[in-house]
Order: structure tokens, then sequence, then C-alpha cells
């Protein structure tokens, strides 16, 4: 499912304009983004957490090379479902 399509099924759901949903859709991920650029780990109760994990250097194996690269150390996002969630989901009822 793309954003626009997302954006189409929210403002059906909430009773908004499609405007304002795509407003709200735009806006939520850039508040996602920006909060995790600081720092910030977001917990959404039911759903799950995304939160920014510090990667040590590593080696890795480049298979066309045929040789190990060196993985520089990095942030990088991630989001984990809640137990609650995957249940849910596993079961296909509404979270």
């Amino acid at each position: 499912m793309k954003q626009d399509e997302f954006a189409r099924i929210l403002s059906k759901r909430a009773k908004i304009t499609r405007s304002q949903a795509d407003r709200v859709v735009e806006e939520g991920i850039e508040l996602i983004k920006d909060l995790l650029i600081e720092g910030e780990t977001i917990r959404f109760r039911r759903f799950g957490v995304f939160k920014i994990v510090h990667r040590q250097p590593r080696l890795a194996y480049a298979p066309k090379a045929e040789k190990l690269v060196e993985v520089p150390e990095r942030d990088s996002p991630t989001f984990s479902f809640t137990e609650i969630a995957k249940r849910d989901i596993a079961e296909g009822s509404k979270i």
C-alpha cells in the first residue's frame, strides 16, 4: 500500500477530508523522522517502537569482490512490533 492509498482510507475512517488526511500522514512521518534524528524513542502502545540503534563497525564479505570489506559504524533506525500487535496481526484481528 502506498502513502496516498493509506491517506484515502484514513480520511474515510476518521471522517476527515482527503487533504486533511494527507497532511496528517505527511506531518506524522516528518515528526517521527525529526524525533529519531533528535535521538528520541517513539512508543505507540499496543503497536510498536521506533528507535535508533548504534551499529558497531564490522567486517563483511563482499561476494562480487571476493574479499572482506569494512562496514563503518552508523546509527540505524529500527521498528519493533509489540507482542500484542504481533499476536493481533497473526490472528488477523484489528489492532
